[in-house]
């Protein structure tokens, strides 16, 4: 189970603790995915965090991994060019979204 944005549920103890009730629950891994300081938010947690088996910290795309990802993933070519100068503008992401949909 992936739970994106689980910033917005870090300033509510009932909803983490529910959180914490689905994953005592469930039979599969449960992500958390989160911005910068959502583990320090929860420490106080104790019986939440000590489920917690792996933090893995995301660093910026570079431009070798961004151009592997254009060439294997996208279903259209992007030039390398053009996604060498999206990188600093932060805009590969939007770049993999609206590419494949493109072509229909």
């Amino acid at each position: 189970m992936f739970i994106d944005e689980v910033d917005y549920i870090t300033r509510q103890t009932r909803l983490i603790e529910t959180l914490r009730d689905l994953h005592d629950l469930a039979t599969v891994p449960v992500v958390l995915i989160g911005e910068t300081g959502v583990l320090e938010r929860l420490a106080h947690l104790k019986r939440f965090t000590s489920r917690i088996a792996e933090h893995v910290t995301f660093e910026p795309l570079d431009e070798e991994d961004a151009q592997l990802i254009a060439r294997e993933l996208c279903d259209i070519t992007i030039q390398p060019d053009l996604v060498a100068q999206t990188l600093p503008a932060g805009q590969f992401l939007q770049l993999q979204e609206v590419g494949p949909s493109a072509q229909h």
